[in-house]
């Protein structure tokens, strides 16, 4: 665990009474007697042991409180897909369960015609349960990494799903987005672009440039259908607030759904 990630105001000021405390030693040691830096060292040891036991506990909460989030989206998915495999592990770069379990919600309650996925994986599974539970919907989900989009293809195969989902190797190429050039998506390949009821924006991956997911916005704001579904992962990212605002900014977008979670999810609803 990293010693102080996203600190929190209190443990600012936790820190500045420490580096008081530090420069009493220092004090101490340089003006006064060893028995009196003696005990401002103990001070010292005493403030900063405090500082990390407060953190320690109040991010051990937050993990017990992720897992019992994700110990019941898991259920949820349990109890309502029928799954003739196990699925994939959901973790790490995988969608959380979170994501999974919300995205299998949306395609429950609205019945997309026609959903469109940047970056395969386990989401593309799920949301390939769901399609055939509805009995209407197609799924097309896009990747820029081949091993990774056959991977995908494969695990659909297994599942026998392919029917409801395909799989298309997109590979990055530069794209004009917000006046500037930077690698996302070529979607020559992709026939009949157009009328998405439902978009997840969960790719490409951060580490291809800054604002990857931000030409999103610019190339596919135009296709979405009526009362549109726009999904969008990992949104706690820094890397994904631009993306966020421009999303948010549209003249279309009726409310908006902000998903506390592991990664974060929000979710824009459009007229």
């Amino acid at each position: 665990m990293p010693a102080f990630p996203n600190l929190k105001h209190e443990d600012t000021l936790r820190l500045i009474f420490a580096g008081f405390t530090v420069l009493l030693v220092a004090v101490s040691m340089a003006f006064f007697s060893m028995d009196i830096a003696v005990i401002a060292t103990l001070l010292c040891i005493f403030v900063l042991g405090s500082l990390f036991i407060m953190h320690y506990h109040r991010e051990t909460a937050k993990e017990n409180v992720t897992l019992l989030k994700n110990f019941q989206d898991l259920q949820f998915l349990q109890s309502q897909l029928n799954l003739r495999k196990p699925l994939p592990y959901l973790t790490g770069w995988s969608a959380s369960p979170a994501l999974a379990s919300r995205l299998y919600s949306l395609i429950e309650e609205n019945k997309p015609s026609y959903i469109l996925e940047l970056g395969s994986g386990v989401s593309t599974i799920v949301m390939a349960y769901a399609i055939e539970k509805a009995g209407t919907g197609r799924l097309v989900s896009i990747d820029h990494d081949e091993q990774y989009a056959q991977k995908t293809r494969d695990e659909l195969k297994r599942h026998r799903l392919e029917k409801y989902a395909s799989v298309i190797h997109a590979p990055l190429i530069e794209t004009i987005s917000n006046g500037t050039s930077q690698p996302w998506y070529d979607l020559s390949g992709l026939n009949g672009l157009a009328n998405i009821d439902l978009l997840i924006v969960d790719g490409p991956p951060r580490k291809t440039c800054v604002d990857a997911r931000l030409p999103a916005f610019e190339q596919l704001s135009g296709r979405l259908a009526p009362g549109c579904v726009v999904v969008i992962d990992d949104s706690d990212r820094l890397d994904e607030k631009n993306s966020l605002m421009a999303w948010s900014k549209s003249s279309d977008s009726q409310r908006n759904e902000d998903i506390s979670c592991e990664k974060g999810i929000s979710i824009r609803y459009f007229n």
